[in-house]
């Protein structure tokens, strides 16, 4: 499952991000679950994933253009991509 969550500060290393996925009901950073988050103006996003062994994180920047993410209902805090 891949769980996208709103504008995150990107200051956030291993412990923030997973606590931002724990804080969210049902969600458990260490299931295998991919958690996206990215800042707002979506020019840099951080991917965290536990891979059976400890967390990982993919940080990107880019220069040009935004990531293109789904859109967040205001009562929601996350929203769930297929692959």
């Amino acid at each position: 499952m891949i769980n996208y969550c709103l504008p995150t500060d990107m200051r956030k290393r291993f412990n923030g991000l997973g606590g931002l996925a724990t804080n969210k009901p049902g969600q458990n950073p260490l299931s295998g679950d991919i958690f996206i988050c990215v800042n707002r103006p979506r020019t840099m996003i951080k991917i965290l994933v536990w891979d059976q062994t400890g967390f990982a994180i993919w940080h990107k920047r880019i220069e040009q253009g935004t990531f293109e993410m789904p859109l967040i209902e205001k009562s929601q805090n996350s929203v769930e991509i297929s692959r």
